[in-house]
């Protein structure tokens, strides 16, 4: 079977597999670095580590930030020195047959979507809570990308007529006030529901999988609170599938 490199950058971390459609026969993790210099160098270095001694056929990038058709970043909100960085054209000289290159976000609810806990639904939403809030849209079990390849930024729903929630989210989480955070993400959950009627929502994200118990009481009071139709409430689930990120960036190219 084709063997697949598949890339989750996020603005803390760069975690990478190597994936054979079924199983993940290599796994390697580093820092982000802070400057465009520093991460061409460490996307490199991740690649000829997960590259040495397999062919590997093409390379999937989840990255934290909208990315046009050409693979270049239009915005990518905390690694900011990406910006107007061609990443395709990059990656193309790394020699593999092909690369694609989506939101990180989408990566992980395509992940979630095909392997994880978003199998049994046709529509569902994917949000990532880490470093920021991110969101991949399901529809009709297909990925929904929007007009202009944008779509899904939940966390950039307006919270008031100052910020958006993702600004209200980690002001909450650098306090650890987790009530505070179930209250922004319930508010977040309970728009996404009354906007698309969703059959689930799949949580994930570093954030999520470690304090979701903290937070997510909460949130399910906001949610009934707000939502307009009561009766049959979306599941909100937490993801249990490891590597979610960097499976969907795989999933791209197989």
């Amino acid at each position: 079977m084709d063997q697949i490199i598949g890339l989750d950058i996020g603005g803390t971390k760069i975690s990478g597999i190597v994936y054979d459609s079924k199983n993940v026969l290599r796994e390697l993790t580093m820092a982000t670095p802070k400057n465009l210099a520093g991460f061409k160098q460490a996307v490199e270095k991740l690649i000829s580590l997960l590259k040495a001694g397999r062919q590997i056929k093409g390379l999937g990038i989840g990255l934290a930030g909208i990315v046009n058709d050409k693979g270049t970043v239009i915005y990518s909100p905390n690694m900011k020195f990406l910006d107007n960085f061609n990443l395709g054209k990059f990656c193309k000289d790394f020699n593999f047959k092909k690369v694609q290159i989506d939101n990180d976000a989408n990566c992980f609810t395509l992940a979630e979507a095909r392997l994880g806990r978003g199998r049994g639904y046709k529509n569902f939403v994917g949000l990532t809570l880490g470093t920021g809030v991110g969101g991949g849209i399901i529809c009709g079990k297909e990925l929904f990308r929007g007009s202009r390849g944008s779509a899904g930024e939940v966390g950039h729903i307006m919270a008031d007529f100052k910020y958006d929630s993702e600004h209200y989210y980690q002001a909450a989480r650098d306090k650890k006030d987790y009530k505070k955070m179930g209250e922004v993400v319930g508010l977040l959950f309970a728009n996404i529901i009354n906007l698309l009627d969703v059959e689930a929502i799949v949580l994930g994200g570093t954030v999520a999988i470690k304090y979701s118990k903290d937070f997510l009481p909460y949130a399910l009071k906001i949610v009934k609170k707000h939502v307009v139709n009561k009766n049959n409430l979306p599941k909100i689930v937490v993801s249990n599938l490891k590597n979610s990120g960097s499976l969907g960036a795989a999933l791209l190219v197989i």
